[in-house]
C-alpha cells in the first residue's frame, strides 16, 4: 500500500532551470553540473524528427526526370524557329500628325436628331498626347470631365427582345411567376419591359455619379442594345434625344477601315487646329447622316417593332 507523500516530498521531484544571468548564486537541487550531462538530458525529452520515407535513390531518379523534361521543353522552342522583326519608330511629332474631327447625326434612335462627336487619328501616331489634350484641356476641344465611373458592357447574342425565347434563358419558371406571365407572348412582353426598365435605372445611376459608358469596339447587338435603349429611356425622361448629351459620355474605339460608311466619315471630317490660343472656335461645314440599320441587322425584332 502506498504511503501519501507530503509537500516537500511532492515538490523535489519537480526540478527549475535558471537561465545564464538568472541571478541564481547556488546550483538547483537535482540540475546536472556539468554542460555534457545537460546536453544528453535535453537531447533525450526533446522529440525525434520522422525520417524521409523516400531514399536518395529516388530523389535521384526525380532530379534527372525534371532535367529530362526542361531539355526537352528547350528541344520544342527551338524548333519552332522563333523570330522578330525590327521596326523604326516615328519621329515626327504629334503636332505633326494631323487630327481629323466631325459630327455624326444617329437617325435610328428614338425621334432621330440624336448628334455625336468622332475624332480620326493617323495610323502612325504613337503618342496620344495631342487626343487626349483635344479631348480634355484645349478651349476649342470637348472639355471632357474625368469620369468617375466607367461602366463597360460586353456580350451577348442577338437583339435582347429575343433572349426570351432563347433555349439558354436561365430561370424562365421564375420569371414567368414572379410577373404571372403564363403566355408565350406575355412572357415576352414583361421580359423585355422588366430588361429595359432595369437598363433605364442602370444608366440613371452612372449618369447622375458623372460616369461614363464604354461600348468597346461599338459593336451592335447584345448588351450594347440593352443599354442603347436604356439610355433612350433616361434621354426621353431628363432630357431629349435630339442634338448632343452634355452629361453623358458614350464612347467607342475602332479601326477606321472596320467602320462602315468610312468614306463618308472621312468626307465629313475637318482637320484639328493647331494649339494655341482660338479667338473664334471653328465651325463644321458638314455632319454624317448615318442611317438606321436595325432592319438589316435585326430583321425579326425590327419587324416586331414595326407590328408586322
Amino acid at each position: 500500500m502506498a504511503e501519501p507523500m507530503d509537500e516537500a516530498d511532492e515538490a523535489a521531484k519537480f526540478v527549475t532551470i535558471m537561465p545564464d544571468g538568472g541571478g541564481a548564486t547556488d546550483p538547483m537541487p537535482g540540475v546536472p553540473d556539468g554542460g555534457t550531462e545537460l546536453d544528453a538530458l535535453l537531447e533525450e525529452v526533446t522529440p525525434k524528427q520522422p525520417k524521409p520515407k523516400y531514399s536518395k535513390a529516388l530523389s535521384s531518379v526525380g532530379g534527372q526526370t525534371q532535367k529530362m523534361v526542361q531539355e526537352r521543353a528547350q528541344e520544342q522552342i527551338n524548333e519552332m524557329q522563333l523570330s522578330c522583326s525590327a521596326s523604326g519608330i516615328n519621329q515626327r511629332s504629334a503636332k505633326e500628325l494631323q487630327l481629323l474631327r466631325g459630327e455624326v447625326e444617329f437617325s435610328g434612335l428614338g425621334t432621330g436628331g440624336h448628334r455625336a462627336h468622332y475624332v480620326i487619328a493617323p495610323p502612325e501616331m504613337e503618342s496620344a498626347d495631342e487626343l487626349l489634350r483635344w479631348m480634355f484641356v484645349r478651349q476649342d476641344g470637348w472639355r471632357l470631365k474625368p469620369p468617375n465611373l466607367l461602366l463597360s458592357c460586353y456580350g451577348g447574342r442577338d437583339h435582347y427582345v429575343n433572349w426570351a425565347n432563347s433555349p439558354t434563358l436561365r430561370n424562365r419558371e421564375a420569371w414567368a411567376t414572379a410577373t404571372g406571365a403564363v403566355e408565350d407572348w406575355q412572357f415576352r412582353q414583361k421580359f423585355t419591359s422588366r430588361l429595359s426598365e432595369i437598363s433605364s435605372g442602370v444608366c440613371q445611376a452612372v449618369s447622375e455619379c458623372g460616369g461614363w459608358f464604354d461600348l468597346g469596339t461599338g459593336p451592335r447587338g447584345g448588351l450594347n442594345e440593352v443599354l442603347m435603349d436604356g439610355l433612350k429611356v433616361y434621354w426621353s425622361a431628363f432630357g431629349c434625344l435630339a442634338g448632343h448629351k452634355t452629361d453623358n459620355v458614350v464612347f467607342c474605339v475602332r479601326f477606321l477601315q472596320d467602320t462602315e460608311f468610312k468614306d463618308s466619315f472621312l468626307q465629313c471630317a475637318q482637320a484639328v487646329p493647331a494649339s494655341g490660343p482660338v479667338d473664334k472656335k471653328e465651325e463644321l461645314k458638314e455632319r454624317v447622316m448615318y442611317p438606321s440599320v436595325n432592319s438589316q441587322l435585326f430583321p425579326r425584332a425590327w419587324l416586331r417593332s414595326e407590328g408586322q
